[in-house]
């Protein structure tokens, strides 16, 4: 059956009404799409503007040609995916057991084995002049580039510029970043746009952020130029240097292993909590029953010495006390399971 549609008859006051809306919404689309492209530049030259302000203050502080500066930085491209990476922060979603299966695996481990065989004369000397044993270094740089293999493919000038003027929450850190890393390259007499990165701006065998290049990096081959990239030695001798730096001490232990008496209280006990060693063992073992196993490869410890309580579940739950080496090493990364994994790795490597 066909069915006959009757359109409706409008009044003289309807018909004006439609018209007077129709009018208003033309209006209105035509204000958004002669507007929209104004917004759009606008952001843009809020971008530029402090990109020009920044190039400005790069000349006052350190007397670098701000009219170079600028060039440079308005030439750099902006890295969309780094953001992406950045904001979604994979590691707090991924499960301890995990996190540890990616780093302490045969593979990672016979590497690890193999980088300290071929390297042992220069890990060596890091350790006699700096106190950090061959195995935590290598441990970080198989965590940080899988031993040198993935230093990371952006170039370090575009990341730096993207974040740091970019609506991230740590733009601020990343423009002081930024800074660091033209006066690197002013520095070294080097293109800024010659380096390459991680998504972060961390660069080399050690993923140093510029900061901690310039900061921290030596010159360990003594070929007088300080190369985190190309130079294997250079790098190894910072790490060695950086962890010194932040009060390594030599020959103490990272962590501990923990076991509970029969009336403990670990469900008292604030696990996880600190990075940096908190409490005394004296006050773990009296109040929670919560005690350091012995065993031959440890240096006698006091109960009067602090510790971090640690928990790991896994297959099982593991039970640690971190000391201050495992402070120390969080220096590198603030992360639990970042720490624990270079603990475990590290500990392979020499059984």
């Amino acid at each position: 059956m066909t069915k006959h549609f009757i359109r409706p008859r409008l009044s003289k006051i309807g018909l004006r009404r439609l018209v007077k809306t129709t009018n208003i919404t033309i209006a209105f689309l035509a204000i958004a799409l002669f507007t929209l492209p104004n917004i759009v530049m606008g952001m843009e030259l809020t971008r530029d503007q402090e990109i020009r302000k920044f190039s400005q203050y790069m000349q006052l502080r350190h007397k670098l040609d701000a009219k170079k500066v600028l060039r440079v930085l308005q030439n750099t491209k902006l890295e969309t995916q780094a953001l992406k990476i950045l904001s979604h922060t994979p590691e707090q979603k991924v499960t301890w057991l995990e996190y540890k299966k990616r780093f302490i695996n045969r593979q990672h481990i016979n590497q690890g084995k193999k980088f300290i065989t071929k390297h042992q004369e220069v890990l060596q000397r890091a350790y006699q002049e700096y106190g950090v044993p061959p195995e935590i270094i290598t441990s970080i740089i198989g965590v940080e580039t899988n031993y040198g293999q993935l230093y990371g493919t952006y170039r370090t000038i575009n990341i730096l510029t993207t974040i740091g003027f970019s609506e991230y929450r740590r733009a601020e850190f990343f423009r002081g970043e930024l800074e660091e890393f033209l006066l690197l390259a002013e520095h070294q007499q080097k293109d800024p746009f010659d380096y390459v990165s991680s998504y972060a701006g961390a660069m080399g065998y050690g993923q140093f952020l510029p900061s901690s290049y310039r900061n921290y990096g030596i010159d360990f081959d003594r070929d007088g130029k300080v190369d985190l990239t190309s130079s294997l030695s250079d790098a190894i001798g910072s790490v060695a240097n950086y962890l010194h730096a932040f009060g390594w001490e030599k020959d103490e232990l990272v962590i501990l292993e923990a076991e509970t008496r029969e009336d403990a209280r670990i469900d008292k006990v604030k696990f996880n909590a600190s990075l940096k060693p908190n409490i005394s063992i004296r006050k773990l073992i009296t109040r929670y029953g919560l005690i350091p196993q012995v065993s031959k490869d440890y240096k006698v410890w006091r109960s009067k010495d602090k510790v971090t309580p640690l928990k790991f579940v896994g297959e099982e739950p593991e039970l640690w006390l971190g000391r201050n080496n495992y402070y120390v090493l969080s220096r590198y990364n603030p992360s639990h399971k970042y720490v624990m994994a270079l603990f475990l790795l590290s500990r392979a490597l020499i059984n």
